[in-house]
């Protein structure tokens, strides 16, 4: 029912929107019928409340809307039993057709009803397919859907009289062009299934590898059938994680390279060159204009060297001037790839959120706009922090550390084998099970050989690190029940979140200020009590609070993002991913 309004509302749009209306064209089967009611029709555009009919469309029996296998083959409109009979019986139409099935059962479930033509003419809508195709500076030269929007735009100017025949054919090809225009702007062109084949080969080498990607809630059907092309395409446009203005960057780098590209600086002496440079990439916005390094040149130069996440020195040493030159090709397809991570990320519209982007080793709160930052660090190359999403939902004051299986076999019991002191010196404790307080086993009396790397034994006892300073978590955990037993944590360890490069956990993520993420979800959970909970972190005893607001958080990899200045920025590869999926 809901497919028959909607193209209802189509066929009715297109009606006011044409210059004859179409009964003149099935004037012959329909001369004595009425198309609509006496009802006042809308205005062209008018919104159409979903849940609520605004003005009532009746059909007539022998309308375009009409089930023709309800009606005689001599009593439909000629468009309509040209393609039925041809989908059914002209293998040839299809043969500037991508889409075959999908193009076989739109118009099967739709009763043959022709959305771009009637039996004289081309409706306005196609007009605009063409001209939003065009507009996507995402969509390559060489590609199938840019090459066929342009056949078909020649065509339609050379069809503007033309036969129904010949009608019904473009007719075809538009619906088969939308609907990889549609999954293009919904999904991108990375190859997901080869990816997680990709993953899959990783975890095979003892590499912990894993990516949850999310399909944006469309039906392709329902979407082609709105009446709006523009409004349809605004709408499934990404608007979180920055994606609309990286697209503008993207734009912005293709503009550039049709100019030719980023302005060489053949050395560090070359000022002038390396002004021009900088001033293309937006880094350098002087009021004076500089022809030495000065202050504000230095500045410039900074900027570009932290967006590309090189050591801010404000000097043109290699690994800057190698940036400065390479190939502008490189930024776009860097940008590309990442609008296309994405578009299958969640579609939510949270006001609060927080996110964890794994490349550049940060965690961002957001409340209405990005409120805090914090330096985090995550898994390491053979222990890959999972790319997913879901809901911090309680804290753990003085948190057991309770050691995963994989580590169990592929690190202590390996170093139990070498140095039967080695559980000690860790501060790590066997017990029966993941109770606290079950009985407690001996190191000596376990045969740990039975243990040890891959292929082993499944290990019987729980081995666990007590509450304290010492303590692997640190005094705080943050958790989001998951799959793969990951969650934001404190660590003893501080002196990691200096480096740059933070990717040395077993795939959690630890948090360089806890406290600060601590008082952060504190600030929209009137049940956690500030001051008691800081009590309790003073001592030793395990405690969980619950929340009782979660706190949505995104663990994502983008390795190019715009940040909250409109600054283009990237990130380290740091898994290979950008490989991968290229």
């Amino acid at each position: 029912m809901k497919r028959k309004y909607i193209l209802s509302i189509l066929m009715a749009t297109m009606l006011l929107q044409a210059e004859q209306p179409i009964a003149d064209a099935i004037e012959e089967t329909a001369s004595n019928n009425t198309l609509f009611d006496a009802e006042p029709e809308p205005e062209v555009g008018e919104k159409i409340n979903s849940s609520t009919q605004m003005y009532d469309i009746k059909i007539a029996p022998t309308d375009v809307t009409a089930n023709p296998n309800n009606i005689s083959q001599q009593e439909l409109p000629a468009i309509i039993r040209l393609l039925k009979d041809n989908i059914a019986n002209n293998p040839n139409l299809f043969n500037n057709v991508e889409n075959k099935k999908f193009v076989q059962e739109f118009y099967a479930k739709n009763d043959y009803t022709p959305i771009w033509v009637d039996e004289a003419k081309i409706y306005d809508r196609a007009d605009k397919l063409i001209k939003e195709i065009g507009k996507d500076a995402t969509i390559e030269s060489s590609s199938d859907i840019l090459k066929r929007q342009k056949a078909l735009s020649a065509k339609i100017k050379q069809l503007k009289n033309a036969p129904v025949q010949e009608l019904m054919s473009l007719e075809v090809e538009l619906t088969d062009l939308y609907y990889s225009f549609l999954n293009h702007s919904l999904y991108g062109d990375i190859n997901w299934k080869k990816f997680q084949s990709n993953l899959a080969g990783l975890r095979a080498k003892k590499i912990t590898a894993d990516w949850i990607t999310y399909k944006a809630p469309y039906n392709l059907t329902d979407l082609i059938l709105e009446p709006d092309i523009d409004d349809t395409i605004d709408r499934i446009t990404p608007r979180n994680f920055n994606y609309r203005p990286l697209l503008r960057a993207y734009t912005d780098l293709k503009n550039i390279q049709s100019h030719g590209g980023w302005i060489k600086v053949p050395s560090n002496k070359s000022i002038l060159q390396l002004k021009s440079r900088l001033k293309q990439s937006h880094d350098y916005k002087c009021g004076t204009e500089s022809t030495s390094m000065d202050g504000c040149m230095v500045n410039a130069v900074k900027k570009f060297q932290d967006r590309n996440a090189l050591a801010q020195t404000g000097t043109l040493n290699s690994e800057t001037l190698n940036a400065l030159n390479r190939d502008i090709g490189f930024d776009i397809d860097k940008i590309a790839l990442n609008l296309n991570r994405i578009k299958w990320m969640p579609r939510t519209n949270h006001s609060r959120y927080g996110v964890v982007n794994i490349p550049d080793f940060k965690f961002y709160f957001y409340d209405s706009g990005l409120k805090e930052t914090i330096n985090v660090i995550v898994g390491d190359k053979s222990h890959h922090t999972p790319v997913f999403s879901n809901k911090i939902t309680y804290l753990v004051l003085n948190p057991y550390w309770k050691v995963p299986e994989g580590i169990v076999k592929n690190e202590i019991a390996p170093h139990m084998l070498k140095n039967r002191g080695y559980l000690a010196s860790q501060g790590l404790e066997i017990h029966k099970d993941w109770n606290p307080d079950s009985e407690r086993i001996s190191p000596s009396s376990i045969n740990w050989s039975l243990y040890a790397g891959s292929g082993a034994k499944a290990f019987p006892y729980a081995i666990m690190q007590p509450p304290g300073n010492s303590n692997a978590l640190g005094k705080i955990k943050f958790k989001f029940p998951n799959e793969f037993s990951v969650y934001m944590h404190d660590t003893p360890n501080k002196k990691l979140f200096k480096t740059p490069v933070r990717a040395y956990s077993h795939g959690c993520v630890r948090v360089g200020e806890p406290m600060k993420l601590f008082d952060i979800v504190s600030s929209f959970n009137g049940n956690i009590d500030k001051n008691r909970a800081k009590n309790i972190l003073k001592g030793t005893k395990e405690t969980d609070i619950g929340m009782t607001n979660g706190l949505p958080i995104h663990l994502i990899y983008l390795t190019a993002k715009v940040n909250a200045n409109g600054d283009l920025e990237y990130s380290p590869d740091i898994y290979g991913y950008d490989k991968l999926q290229n």
